[in-house]
């Protein structure tokens, strides 16, 4: 004979596993892991313009502060290594002066094309620039800068 459920009185429920709390946290530790894994991708496909970004600003800073002499002539091959970077060689290598500030110009917000008129005297003759003009330039290189890191690399 068996006897029914309801009269074992001193049956104590289990106590409470917690399932729904275990649950929760393996779905928040997933979850937690794949945005780190995605975030960590992000970071390494973003790491290669930043850095040629990092590197140029470093070398426009110094071309400002060291060349006196040949600024414009070490900006152009500072802009030229830079955009071997971001196209083909064939697309800009034989541009020079007007045609040069119009690549940079049509790659960006930029505003090179103002100085076409004295950028080549300033690149092959013994014409100095001015201060304000000097200043003006590196803000133009730095926008440029700026415009085309969120290109990717070739």
């Amino acid at each position: 004979m068996k006897a029914p459920l309801n009269q074992l009185h001193d049956i104590l429920p289990g106590p409470d596993t917690g399932t729904d709390t275990n649950l929760i946290l393996i779905v928040f530790f997933i979850v937690v892991s794949f945005m780190a894994i995605y975030f960590l991708h992000r970071i390494y496909k973003a790491w290669p313009c930043y850095k040629l970004f990092w590197k140029a600003k470093r070398e426009l800073n110094f071309i400002f502060k060291n060349k006196k002499d040949n600024y414009i002539p070490a900006i152009n091959v500072l802009l030229k290594k830079t955009a071997s970077h971001y196209w083909e060689r064939e697309e800009f290598a034989g541009l020079h002066t007007r045609d040069w500030l119009t690549f940079l110009d049509s790659n960006s917000s930029c505003h090179f094309s103002k100085y076409s008129d004295e950028w080549e005297s300033w690149s092959y003759s013994d014409m100095t620039i001015s201060v304000k003009e000097k200043k003006e330039i590196l803000h133009e290189c730095k926008k440029w800068l700026k415009s085309i890191r969120s290109r990717r690399p070739l």
